[in-house]
């Protein structure tokens, strides 16, 4: 047994769905120009939002997986994933955060170091950009799916829209 987190049953399980979850959007991506989506990953599967039929959200899943599995593993990252945006906002957060430390009490220093904070983080978000990618490649996702298999895909209609669940198992 491996003492590295990333490895753990459960982390292990969400970050393959994450990267399954990324390979059938790219899949249907390619399938489907303009297509709106957005997904979300967990322990037994991913949810994903897009206007298809069923069948197509299965056949792109079965084709991703199969994808991973023959080493596609760009497909795994994703340009519109959260983390891409999660990451540099955090860096952004503590860069802004840091540059207000020890402006005290006086209005005019805080308005000063207010103004450096938000041009240091507008600055240290876009620098800190490349870093969603890089997460995502080394720890949000694993493209390599090992026993991972789909099992079950169903849709749901909710106020018009089509919520599709694929669920897996490993």
């Amino acid at each position: 047994m491996s003492n590295n987190i990333l490895d753990f049953p459960i982390i292990s399980h969400i970050r393959r769905n994450h990267a399954l979850e990324h390979a059938t959007m790219h899949v249907l991506a390619s399938k489907h120009q303009g297509l709106e989506m957005m997904g979300i990953s967990g322990l037994h599967g991913f949810v994903l939002f897009a206007d298809l039929p069923t069948q197509s959200i299965c056949e792109a899943a079965m084709e991703g997986l199969e994808r991973l599995r023959n080493g596609e593993a760009a497909l795994a990252v994703h340009s519109n994933c959260g983390t891409n945006l999660a990451a540099p906002g955090l860096v952004a957060g503590m860069v802004a955060w840091a540059a207000m430390l020890g402006s005290g009490k006086k209005s005019g220093l805080k308005l000063h170091r207010l103004l450096l904070a938000v041009l240091l983080a507008v600055l240290a978000f876009f620098l800190s950009k490349p870093l969603g990618p890089y997460l995502q490649q080394k720890i949000t996702t694993s493209a390599k799916p090992g026993g991972l298999e789909i099992f079950q895909v169903t849709t749901q209609k909710i106020n018009g829209k089509s919520l599709h669940r694929i669920l897996t198992r490993h």
